[in-house]
Order: structure tokens, then C-alpha cells, then sequence
């Protein structure tokens, strides 16, 4: 993916970049924030930070690029998420979770938000393993 993204001819405004790092650090660190009480001043201290830092500002512009190529892709194949790429989301993470698939899937459909970004998370793996199903490997 690495490689794809190095190639992919992509304009990232700088307001992607930082809606990716805003994303990023609302699930690694947002929650937690709120958890331990900070401010909403010490919250935004510590996005600032990570808006700041170059290291986490050139793997959101990675990771958009990587995605825009696999856009690409999506829209050349027409892929959308098929019911047994969300089967297979929930076989691959319920085991990490202690859960059998089923009861995952049945709870988190009961949440729509829950539901939709996870959804996203799925159709995005099947369009990997969709890529990486056509790449030919060849050891000299």
C-alpha cells in the first residue's frame, strides 16, 4: 500500500490532513480525555500537539494517499462491501475480543454510529484483500 500511495497523483488539502489527524487522536486519545475529566482547553492542547507533529502529519498524508489510490480502484471495479466481507471483519476481530461473531455483529448493530464506521473499517479491509488478491509476487 505503501508503494501505491508513493505513486497515487493525489492533492491533500492541509484541512484533509488535519480532519485525518483529528480522527485519529479523537480514537487513540479523544475518549480518554474525556475519561479523565480534562478540559475542553486541555483537550485541545493536546490535539495541537499531535496537529503539530511532523512524524503523525506524514502518516495521515500516507495513509490518505493510500486510501485515494484504493478510491480509484472502488470506483475502476465497482466494489462495494458484500456480506461476506462484513462476515469476515467479525471472524477476523471477534476472537481478539473474547466474542463469537455473531453476538459482535447482533451488538453492534445495535448502534447505527457504531455500525457505520465499522462498516467503513470492513469495506476497507475486503478492498485490500481485494488489491492484494491480484498482486503477483515474483522472488529474483
Amino acid at each position: 500500500m505503501t508503494k501505491r500511495a508513493a505513486v497515487a497523483v493525489v492533492e491533500l488539502p492541509a484541512t484533509a490532513v488535519e480532519a485525518e489527524i483529528q480522527r485519529a487522536w479523537r480514537v487513540a486519545e479523544g475518549d480518554a480525555c474525556v475519561a479523565l475529566g480534562l478540559t475542553v482547553e486541555e483537550q485541545q492542547e493536546a490535539l495541537k500537539l499531535w496537529l503539530a507533529d511532523a512524524a503523525i502529519r506524514a502518516d495521515a498524508t500516507e495513509r490518505l494517499r493510500a486510501w485515494s489510490a484504493l478510491r480509484a480502484v472502488v470506483e475502476r471495479d465497482k466494489l462495494t462491501l458484500t456480506d461476506e466481507g462484513w462476515t469476515r471483519f467479525f471472524e477476523t476481530f471477534a476472537p481478539a475480543l473474547g466474542q463469537s461473531a455473531a453476538f459482535l455483529r447482533a451488538e453492534v448493530d445495535k448502534d447505527p454510529k457504531t455500525k457505520g464506521e465499522l462498516e467503513e473499517l470492513a469495506f476497507r479491509m475486503q478492498v485490500v484483500d481485494h488489491v492484494m488478491g491480484r498482486v503477483a509476487l515474483t522472488f529474483t
